[in-house]
């Protein structure tokens, strides 16, 4: 299978797009789904291969937006255009979120909320969920001005974007402005919620539906959830996470049974 090939591509484009923020492509031929992702080779600099969403993949291409957070990372950001990449992928289980896109009705809204970095793994959901004709509306929110990305150039405009402390966007988190879009919406339809962030957010946006927006509107959330990875494929079990099985919780692995998850089955 192609997810345990090491594939290497040229590198098209690797710019800054925002205060240690880069996007990069490279030439791809291989067709990913929203929510999976790949595994980039950063040897001599670290010996295990990292884990990047997919954030865009068209006209055979592929590519990613990654922050820089350490020496894997900064590796990354030195690349330049022609050289290659080596990666892994498609890695994750794509059949919950196809079970997802089966289900949608005509007039349900795709709502995407991403905290910081979380943003790249919810731009290709946006344009792929706008292809097939669905309204979507993004809140993204960062803790100043400096890190946003302007996610227009990304083809993204329906985008509500806050910061903690206004210097850009609306001031406070961006799960206030979320709860403050529910409070002025009068629709009917059907919610699907996406969302990608740190796990304080996660939990926080998970105790708001359960307690103040389940008995109000047909929502439902699925979060991306981030981990450190080894192997990618669920063998070396580094990147578990708690979830709920009927009156007790077990332990499932973000490479293998995720990236996505439905909110309410997680534990944090």
């Amino acid at each position: 299978m192609q997810k345990f090939v090491l594939h290497k591509g040229k590198i098209l484009k690797n710019t800054r797009v925002s205060q240690d923020t880069y996007f990069l492509s490279f030439l791809s031929n291989i067709k990913f789904l929203p929510t999976e992702f790949v595994l980039i080779d950063t040897f001599p600099t670290k010996f295990l291969l990292k884990p990047f969403s997919i954030a865009v993949n068209d006209n055979n291409s592929v590519g990613i937006i990654y922050r820089v957070v350490g020496e894997g990372t900064k590796f990354i950001s030195q690349k330049i255009v022609g050289e290659e990449i080596y990666y892994l992928g498609p890695l994750g289980n794509t059949y919950k979120f196809n079970e997802i896109v089966n289900s949608l009705r005509r007039n349900d809204l795709i709502l995407l909320v991403a905290g910081g970095s979380g943003v790249a793994s919810l731009v290709y959901l946006y344009k792929y969920f706008t292809r097939l004709g669905k309204k979507v509306k993004m809140f993204y929110g960062e803790t100043t001005k400096t890190k946003i990305i302007n996610l227009a150039t990304f083809g993204i405009k329906n985008v509500v974007y806050t910061t903690d402390d206004g210097s850009f966007g609306i001031r406070g988190s961006v799960l206030e402005a979320v709860c403050e879009y529910f409070d002025n919406f009068s629709s009917i339809s059907s919610i699907t919620t996406f969302v990608c962030g740190p796990k304080s957010m996660l939990s926080r946006l998970k105790e708001i539906i359960e307690t103040k927006l389940k008995n109000v509107f047909n929502i439902n959330c699925y979060a991306l959830l981030e981990e450190y990875m080894c192997c990618g494929v669920g063998v070396c079990r580094s990147c578990v996470v708690k979830v709920k099985k009927e009156n007790t919780w077990e332990y499932k692995t973000v490479c293998k049974d995720g990236p996505l998850f439905s909110l309410s089955e997680v534990i944090f």
